[in-house]
């Protein structure tokens, strides 16, 4: 059996493409890559867990369809956060089930804070919290350009290519929002300081 993971995105994705024997364990790798930061960006947005589900599906669905009819050049992870964008927009604009916050999302805690000691993890919780509470004061495009730079870790070129968004107005956003939040923050950061 090979070990799809010494393949790159791009080598994967051909891959898929041809079928055959490979696709099952080329799109698996696909898969455990950036199946938890999607489906923690899914559940970000959207209210109920099953329209979260539903919308993880159907990105993995359209995914494989496009690539299996010839679209072989896209870039992993944004192609696939710009798939889910898209469907989350359409399912907001029918039916109004659309979040705007991750203050009830414990996803959000394992995406900051994995593999990290008992002591480590009780000091980030009461940071965790506090972002979470300054998050809720960002309007949708800040929250969305913060999501993806800071938990993700998308580039700003990358998220300009999901949003739309020109690269410029994309730091530019960035910029204010991280200003923004350190704004919130800092009464916190200075209760601890003492």
């Amino acid at each position: 059996m090979k070990d799809f993971g010494k393949y790159d995105d791009k080598q994967l994705i051909a891959l898929i493409h041809v079928g055959g024997n490979e696709l099952e364990g080329a799109f698996k790798e696909v898969y455990n890559r950036y199946s938890k930061r999607m489906f923690s960006y899914c559940r970000m947005k959207c209210t109920i867990m099953p329209d979260a589900e539903d919308i993880f599906q159907d990105m993995w669905l359209i995914f494989c369809n496009t690539v299996k009819q010839g679209k072989v050049d896209i870039e992993l992870p944004h192609y696939l956060f710009g798939i889910a964008r898209n469907l989350i927009l359409q399912k907001g604009n029918k039916d109004k089930k659309f979040n705007s916050s991750i203050v009830e999302n414990p996803d959000l805690d394992f995406i900051i804070s994995p593999n990290i000691s008992l002591e480590a993890s009780l000091e980030k919780q009461d940071l965790i919290q506090i972002i979470k509470i300054a998050y809720c004061y960002l309007n949708e495009k800040q929250k969305e350009t913060f999501y993806l730079k800071w938990f993700v870790g998308l580039t700003s070129s990358e998220i300009s290519q999901i949003t739309g968004d020109s690269i410029d107005s994309i730091k530019q956003r960035s910029h204010r929002t991280m200003d923004k939040v350190l704004k919130i923050l800092e009464p916190f950061i200075k209760d601890s300081k003492k």
